[in-house]
């Protein structure tokens, strides 16, 4: 998991046995984000394939309201509209009317949906690495 292996990079640095410097641990701590949204990438695409009923490549307003229906069971249809709409604004689909797959993970990470697009940089990892 990205939170664990972020932690132990945040102990690296405050460990005397392994005397990173803070430039080598950013550097570490942007290929592990930089991995991380990857894997959230193919993850995503995944679910957006899934839901793609009729494999042309993009998410009509009815597939995307059963995919959120099943990853987000208590959103409500206005709220489930309104992400549509919002993921349709940075669509690249040539209709305006259907949803690409980049829009789609962006705003399932950016909207924290499905269980994607945790905050790995939370409390605790600041606290580690302020320690430094």
């Amino acid at each position: 998991m990205l939170a664990e292996r972020l932690k132990t990079l945040g102990e690296m640095v405050t460990h005397p046995q392994f005397l990173i410097t803070k430039a080598q641990f950013l550097s570490m701590l942007m290929e592990e984000w930089r991995q991380h949204l990857q894997a959230e990438k193919v993850a995503i695409s995944g679910i957006f394939t899934k839901y793609d009923d009729n494999g042309d490549g993009v998410l009509t307003l009815n597939e995307f309201e059963v995919l959120i229906k099943n990853i987000e069971p208590s959103m409500s249809q206005a709220d489930t509209a309104h992400l549509f709409m919002k993921a349709l604004s940075m669509s690249t689909s040539w209709n305006p009317d259907e949803m690409s797959p980049e829009a789609f993970c962006d705003m399932i990470i950016s909207q924290k949906l499905g269980g994607h697009g945790e905050d790995i940089f939370n409390k605790e990892f600041y606290d580690i690495v302020m320690k430094a």
